[in-house]
């Protein structure tokens, strides 16, 4: 799990954009929705009672999309968080757009445009997905602990708390 640790604002070098979500709108890099990406939409359109945003990049040139971050606040899924935090992701950059910065610009734009203040912002990755942590690193967040999930709830519990 990793917390976002940046005071200043950031320069971005993509245009992102935000949209309150839309369950069948968006294709990732042109390609069709995924059944599974389908369902993680529902589910959490469901947990943040209507209240989640996805905010992306798109391809000017192309039209298509090349990165989408899920954005929700608190909810029984993350009991550790506050009541004013927020998660970012899932996050998705599309094959052909990873390594160029993107990834880092979103989160940057994400953090900027919440004005943490008091709040904060965190991300839950799996510790093998060595491209994602390098991208959140990038974007000052820090490892703040590790948590487990729950199988049938899929409620994340801290386990290890890194600060």
């Amino acid at each position: 799990m990793f917390k976002y640790h940046g005071n200043e604002k950031t320069q971005i070098d993509y245009i992102v954009d935000k949209k309150q979500i839309k369950l069948f709108d968006f294709k990732i890099g042109g390609e069709k929705l995924s059944f599974i990406t389908l369902l993680s939409r529902v589910f959490f359109f469901l947990i943040s009672k209507g209240r989640l945003a996805i905010y992306y990049v798109k391809n000017q040139e192309k039209g298509d999309i090349m990165h989408t971050s899920y954005v929700i606040g608190k909810c029984f899924k993350f009991p550790f968080m506050k009541k004013e935090d927020i998660d970012i992701g899932p996050c998705q950059t599309a094959k052909a757009y990873r390594g160029k910065g993107i990834y880092k610009n979103v989160l940057n734009f994400i953090n900027n445009e919440q004005s943490l203040g008091s709040k904060a912002a965190y991300m839950i990755v799996k510790t093998d997905n060595i491209p994602s942590i390098k991208g959140i690193e990038t974007a000052r967040f820090k490892r703040v602990g590790l948590v487990s999930k729950s199988k049938r709830l899929k409620i994340y519990k801290l386990i290890e708390n890194q600060e």
